[in-house]
């Protein structure tokens, strides 16, 4: 899998944080994967709805659907971003 960087910045967000290759994220001995430390998408998520102040757990209720969370498998923001 191609590991892309992110950067976010404003508000909530710790500036010059950096998780990943030579950051706090520790590669394995090829550089492909993330050995330490791990984040995907309902790790980013998470982030995003703890830093503009909302549940990233809180339940939807639909109609004719699944009760279904913001995000599920109550996936934990990525806290050194977080201011």
């Amino acid at each position: 899998m191609l590991h892309q960087p992110l950067r976010l910045g404003g508000g909530s967000f710790e500036d010059g944080v950096e998780l990943g290759q030579g950051g706090q994220g520790v590669p394995d001995e090829d550089g492909v994967e993330v050995a330490e430390k791990p984040f995907n998408e309902k790790n980013l998520f998470a982030t995003i709805f703890s830093a503009l102040g909302i549940d990233p757990y809180a339940a939807y209720d639909l109609p004719e659907l699944p009760t279904f969370h913001r995000v599920e498998d109550k996936a934990e923001p990525i806290r050194e971003v977080l201011v």
